[in-house]
């Protein structure tokens, strides 16, 4: 085996290795060096050494782990997981892997279990787990089954498990079509509707303090509990806080020595193969204890042991509540604490990539210790220059006050920055306290933790919940500040009082004095400026506003832009939170991506984000996409079109905005002409229309060009005002709604436009429309023109 990437070798005989210096010694301007050991051993004497030379833990002892694995995937093979499963991490003892996907070499648990005083518990991934997935797979069926008849210590008798069904109405009729005995609970006292059931199903981030103590003393006393959490929707959704402390669901489950992380499946499909025997390192406390014996020993582990280790161990220090860490913390902290001078720095051109995975585990483990530094110990992250950056250290500390006006909500911007490892001193009025309002710390919120490579730590917010009158927060890495505001908070203003910061370019439309901006204002200290209008907010680096003189006229056209998007789908202006861009050294998913907030490359998409000539004559379709995407609803997306009806807002801003603007290849009319040729003459099947969104897109754009943009509108407004028993219940339903209610907008017949674009529609839906005239394109069969 290599030496080049093995982390303990390097520990065990204080010798770093070589891609450890080479990056450490490029970062601090020196020349590399690295003294090799006298001798290398082969892979195969490494092993055999190992078998004899290293010392298994008994607190962690996988093999105690076996049986139980066994029968929770007894008869199964893979189970089946929609949407976007997070990833969970057992580090307990007793607490253990059950599914674990595997990519490119990395593992991520999608599914963990434990001992938990005399009861079990089972942690899964995605809430289709406990939703339709059983009912469309037949082993995620079996392995639900599995996992109900071991949380109730029924393994002998699982036909006599008794279960508890709280929320899940579709995994309740599904365990009764399957005779199992279950009883379905709900309301304020839902905990004491669960008498006599073995095990409860429950979604557990959602409860009150109350019934989590209520579950816990339910598991110790011998019941099972099975739950689920997502916790990059929780953060997206404005629960915000930290995961591994203030999320409901890791509050009682790390008890047990299992937390949910904020990271996501990478490179799965929705077809998860079960891995048995299970892997071993994908729990973080034996992965831990691995890493130790070999220091002791002397014996590094294989490269492919590395690589599980360091998938597991990266998100650890983040992710594992410090006060409920079963022993694994202080272990991790020393690894940090001893290589912390050869903990490479992760850039755009210099990225940690998995292939390195000491270097990548270390960073990881840097970068979670610095997140969860008590504040008495913070200080500035080592890689905190360089990304999000530093401040001058010239730079003037001030007091200042700021009015936050809650008629919107969600993250309200300061105009304010700490600089890494600085203590910021928070006063704030008594009534908000304890009301879930939260400071928060820092802009790029986009989670890392599941990418092959990083070109910047993988996180580097923190949140603080207001609990106090006066407080103080800060963050190792620096940021800009914000106050948190939760939804459906009532209209009104209060002022907070932050110490010890440093300004940071903000403008406000409608209320920064130009002049103030251009003399002062931009040039304030900070690495990263706002630009803001009611309706959006605009995060970039403050080297590209030191020289942006109109900054009004750059958010009149933003403004003028999110006025448009609520235009065309037909809803208030006065929007309950200002949309947000936020450009990024790197991002979690794609060029850019939709989300709260919208995160964009600063390269090269920065830029043209605040060049008003390029939005105007080159056009903004990237960013009016994402800002599509959160307009999206699912009553008219229907499948195949999560990448067409989003793009119907590029398509609207241009045209009404900056129709000199141009817009997109893929829609230019020769292009879009051949497109269609083809599909048409390969008998217009569905499934390639459903896969090629510009394809898709002509559709839309035919209907726009010959009947404008009003029809969209008012068909919104209709979707809009639709009761629940009226809203589409099928994929065949959205598909019909959309024609029929298109249609008498139009007052033609759009049935045979559908049937030639090879888009079903029922017969039934058809024959709604029958009797209004027909409409074709021009120069397609049956038009009249």
């Amino acid at each position: 085996m290599s030496y080049r990437h093995v982390l303990i070798l390097s520990l065990a005989c204080c010798l770093w290795t070589e891609n450890l210096l080479a990056q450490s010694g490029k970062s601090q301007g020196t020349k590399p060096t690295a003294t090799k050991p006298a001798t290398k051993p082969s892979a195969k004497s490494s092993s055999k050494k190992g078998a004899t030379a290293r010392t298994e833990t008994s607190k962690f002892d996988p093999e105690l782990w076996k049986p139980h694995q066994d029968f929770l995937l007894e008869g199964v093979t893979e189970i089946k997981i929609s949407g976007a499963p997070g990833t969970i991490l057992p580090y307990g003892p007793e607490a253990f892997p059950v599914v674990v996907s595997t990519n490119k070499g990395k593992t991520s648990v999608a599914a963990a279990a434990a001992e938990f005083g005399k009861g079990r518990v089972v942690a899964f991934c995605h809430n289709d787990l406990l939703g339709s997935g059983p009912a469309n797979h037949t082993m995620t069926g079996r392995f639900i089954s599995n996992c109900i008849a071991w949380a109730g210590h029924k393994e002998k008798a699982p036909g006599t498990v008794k279960v508890a069904v709280m929320g899940k109405r579709n995994l309740f009729q599904q365990l009764q079509s399957a005779k199992i005995a279950a009883i379905e609970v709900g309301g304020k006292n839902w905990l004491a509707q669960t008498r006599g059931a073995d095990v409860i199903i429950a979604e557990t981030d959602g409860l009150a303090d109350d019934e989590l103590r209520g579950l816990e003393a339910f598991v110790k006393d011998g019941g099972g509990l099975i739950s689920v959490t997502l916790i990059w929707a929780w953060q997206q959704y404005g629960k915000g806080g930290n995961a591994a402390t203030d999320n409901q669901s890791n509050k009682l489950f790390s008890k047990a020595g299992i937390v949910w992380l904020d990271a996501t499946q990478e490179g799965q499909d929705e077809i998860f193969k079960v891995i048995n025997p299970v892997p071993k390192f994908s729990n973080a406390g034996y992965a831990t204890q691995h890493l130790k014996d070999a220091l002791e020993t002397k014996v590094p582990p294989t490269a492919e042991e590395m690589a599980m280790i360091a998938s597991t161990l990266e998100p650890a220090l983040v992710g594992i509540p410090w006060k409920m860490d079963h022993g694994v913390v202080a272990q991790l902290i020393a690894f940090v604490e001893d290589l912390k001078k050869q903990i490479p720095v992760p850039t755009s051109k210099q990225p940690v990539k998995a292939k390195q995975a000491d270097a990548k585990l270390l960073v990881g483990l840097q970068t979670g210790y610095y997140l969860q530094l008590p504040l008495e110990e913070m200080k500035p992250a080592p890689t905190a220059s360089v990304f999000p950056g530093a401040v001058p250290a010239n730079a003037k500390k001030v007091t200042r006050k700021v009015i936050i006006n809650t008629e919107t909500t969600r993250w309200k911007s300061t105009g304010l920055y700490a600089a890494p490892g600085t203590l910021v001193k928070v006063k704030v009025p008594r009534n908000i306290v304890g009301q879930k309002f939260e400071i928060q710390i820092g802009s790029h919120s986009d989670s890392l933790w599941s990418k092959d490579e990083w070109k910047r730590p993988p996180a580097v917010i923190r949140q603080f919940p207001i609990d106090k009158v006066e407080f103080e927060v800060g963050n190792a890495y620096g940021g800009l500040i914000y106050v948190v505001v939760p939804e459906k908070t009532p209209a009104g203003k209060f002022e907070v009082e932050f110490s010890n910061v440093v300004d940071a370019p903000y403008f406000v439309h409608g209320e920064t004095d130009i002049s103030d901006w251009r003399f002062t204002i931009r040039n304030y200290p900070a690495p990263w400026a706002e630009l803001e209008t009611r309706h959006l907010v605009i995060t970039v680096p403050s080297e590209l506003v030191r020289k942006l003189d109109f900054p009004d006229k750059l958010m009149n056209h933003w403004a003028a832009v999110l006025d448009a998007c609520a235009d065309l789908y037909s809803i208030s202006r006065n929007r309950p939170y200002a949309e947000r861009f936020v450009f990024d050294d790197q991002i979690s998913a794609g060029f850019m991506h939709s989300g709260y907030p919208i995160m964009c490359f600063t390269n090269p998409s920065a830029p043209e984000v605040v060049d008003l000539n390029f939005l105007e004559n080159k056009g903004g379709w990237g960013f009016y996409h994402e800002l599509g995407h959160n307009h999206q609803k699912g009553d008219w997306t229907f499948q195949g079109t999560g990448e067409v009806t989003n793009n119907l807002t590029p398509l609207y801003v241009i045209d009404t905005l900056t129709p000199k603007a141009f817009s997109h290849d893929a829609i230019q009319q020769p292009e879009r002409d051949n497109r269609e040729r083809k599909y048409v003459t390969n008998g217009a099947p569905f499934s390639t229309w459903q896969e090629d969104p510009f394809l898709a897109l002509t559709m839309y754009i035919q209907l726009k060009e010959q009947f404008g943009w009003q029809p969209f509108r008012d068909v919104f407004l209709e979707y809009e005002k639709l009761q629940k028993d009226e809203r589409p219940k099928s994929e065949m339903d959205k598909r019909d709604q959309w024609m029929m209610r298109f249609s008498r907008k139009v007052n033609r017949n759009l049935g045979p436009f559908f049937q030639y674009w090879g888009v079903p529609t029922s017969e039934n839906a058809r024959q709604m429309i029958k009797d209004l005239p027909t409409w074709m394109p021009p120069g397609r069969p049956g038009s009249q023109t």
